[in-house]
């Protein structure tokens, strides 16, 4: 969610984060960034689930930014 919540500002990080997304999907291997390995295994499901916590963190921010600007 917090990936979406930047995406909200910098559109360049969701094009990463998407690409990388179907990157894992297409190659079927999950890459852990900060723990510096790969598995394999991969389904359109887990990909799926990623991006709709990618586009909650859309939504919130542009929730929180639309209740801000009414105040």
């Amino acid at each position: 969610m917090l990936i979406g919540v930047f995406t909200y500002y910098y559109t360049i990080i969701g094009i990463i984060y998407v690409i990388y997304q179907f990157t894992q999907l297409y190659l079927d291997k999950r890459f852990f960034l900060f723990e510096w390995k790969i598995e394999n295994g991969n389904t359109l499901f887990h990909t799926l689930i990623k991006i709709a916590e990618f586009l909650v963190g859309i939504l919130s921010a542009y929730k929180f930014n639309a209740l801000r600007m009414n105040r």
